[in-house]
């Protein structure tokens, strides 16, 4: 399995700011895992499981919505978390 991921990941880089965000904030802003055309898919998908979610798994904050287990509540997600930057940053 470490093979398979080192190849899907091979050639990409986060930035350094990206990675430093990533590490204190939880959150970066990359390009290139959703396509600007496929935004509106996508925002319908997070609002349908969001909306859709037993309420013991979701966490209302003062600046976010987390949702337990959310990386298996669609396919429609896979781009995000199988982001080649993401996945070097995250198996590293």
């Amino acid at each position: 399995m470490q093979d398979c991921m080192h190849a899907i990941m091979d050639g990409f880089e986060l930035s350094a700011d990206a990675c430093r965000e990533l590490d204190e904030a939880g959150f970066t802003v990359i390009p290139g895992p959703v396509r600007t055309q496929n935004l509106a898919e996508l925002s319908a998908a997070y609002d349908a499981v969001i909306n859709s979610a037993d309420p013991d798994d979701v966490k209302v904050g003062s600046s976010t919505t987390r949702v337990k287990d959310f990386i298996n509540r669609g396919p429609e997600f896979d781009g995000l978390y199988l982001h080649p930057p993401v996945l070097k940053h995250v198996v590293g």
